[in-house]
């Protein structure tokens, strides 16, 4: 079960990726990674919204700079080019809490139960393969194109990075 979970795991990160652009390959020809303001470095991102829905697509990327902490850039999908490449356009930024050592960032939370894409959270390191500790927790409000803290009560968020 464990290693099927890995597996599931991988294959979003990797779709994941492949919707942001980074690793995207069509025709022998690389994609282009979405472009941050300059300075800024990315350190990974995920999709808001699901891929496969007709909705907008939205996705948040985490990016710093050596002068201060992590931003999150909120992107909204423009459109495909005839190579399959995504092009994003930056409609919101927002400035994370300076966080201890022992706090994570987690974005693959549910809120009472629920499957929600738009919540993410700063919450306390653990073992186990759900944080419940939850420090402080966002929403993307796709219609607003804005982040906005919620309460945290009923979050609870995946550890990722379990039994690896």
């Amino acid at each position: 079960m464990r290693l099927f979970r890995h597996i599931i795991i991988g294959a979003v990160c990797v779709l994941c990726m492949f919707l942001l652009g980074s690793v995207a390959q069509t025709a022998g020809k690389m994609c282009p990674d979405q472009v941050l303001p300059e300075g800024y470095y990315s350190s990974g991102g995920w999709m808001v919204t699901d891929p496969y829905a007709k909705v907008p697509q939205y996705s948040l990327n985490i990016a710093s700079r050596k002068d201060r902490g992590d931003t999150l850039f909120l992107s909204r999908l423009l459109y495909n080019d005839e190579k399959g490449c995504a092009h994003w356009k930056i409609v919101s930024t927002f400035d994370l809490p300076e966080r201890h050592d022992s706090i994570v960032l987690a974005y693959e939370c549910r809120k009472n139960g629920a499957e929600d894409r738009a919540v993410f959270a700063y919450v306390r390191s653990t073992d186990g393969p759900e944080y419940t500790t939850i420090v402080q927790a966002w929403r993307v409000m796709m219609e607003q194109e804005k982040i906005v803290a919620i309460t945290s009560k009923g979050i609870v968020c995946v550890n990722q990075g379990y039994g690896l």
